[in-house]
């Protein structure tokens, strides 16, 4: 019966020492994963502030082409003969066809 009952201890341990090993792997891996999706949040993070940041940089330059045209408009207002009107005029229809494309 001891042969018996040491050949059960000896299958126990084993059964142990697989269930640790299956428990250490599965904990290896579910870390893995977990900075797997972190690392791809962090990405889709990184890109979307680099086209906010792109976006807010074009919408500045729109923004500032916009108050340029306006103060040349206002300038030639206040200074301007016919012929400079008309030419404003160009310009601002060159500028709204620049913004559409």
């Amino acid at each position: 019966m001891a042969k018996g009952g040491k050949q059960i201890q000896e299958q126990a341990a084993t059964v142990q020492r697989n269930a640790q090993e299956f428990a250490e792997t599965m904990s290896t891996l579910i870390k893995a994963k977990n900075q797997e999706i972190f690392n791809k949040l962090e990405n889709q993070e990184r890109e979307s502030i680099e086209l906010l940041v792109i976006q807010k940089t074009k919408i500045e330059h729109e923004v500032k082409t916009s108050e340029t045209v306006a103060e040349q408009t206002e300038t030639l207002f206040k200074q301007g003969t016919s012929a400079e009107i008309a030419q404003l005029g160009k310009s601002v229809d060159a500028f709204f066809q620049d913004s559409g494309e």
